[in-house]
């Protein structure tokens, strides 16, 4: 069975990408546009994975990994994937509960071991 995921990305090119990347390997349940989409989609979708951009319109990756975190009894990973490379935007997302957080542009191989390992520790 693969692991269940959602994508969080406001652009739909890389939206595509990411679902290009993951559908092989996980159960892609949802895409979300912004933070409060992706908190519904893990509302109803209870994935054991989020991919979630940092800067989108209506609540950040950052806003909306604080709120999935807050209201889940089993929470899902949260991996950050952004272009936002500023040290202090990296620890406001780690400190909100991401896993990890990955620079864009978007490494395929290093994407899929990093969820796959925090998978394989999670289970």
């Amino acid at each position: 069975m693969k692991p269940t995921l959602i994508i969080v990305d406001d652009d739909l090119k890389t939206r595509e990408q990411l679902y290009s990347i993951l559908v092989d390997d996980f159960e892609i349940l949802a895409l979300a546009t912004n933070g409060q989409e992706a908190v519904q989609a893990v509302r109803t979708h209870r994935p054991r994975l989020v991919v979630m951009d940092v800067v989108m319109p209506v609540l950040s990756g950052i806003d909306a990994t604080k709120a999935i975190l807050a209201e889940s009894a089993e929470p899902p990973i949260v991996v950050m994937v952004s272009g936002m490379t500023d040290e202090s935007i990296v620890l406001k997302a780690l400190k909100a509960g991401a896993k990890e957080y990955l620079f864009k542009p978007i490494k395929e191989k290093k994407l899929k071991k990093v969820l796959w390992r925090l998978y394989e520790l999670a289970a």
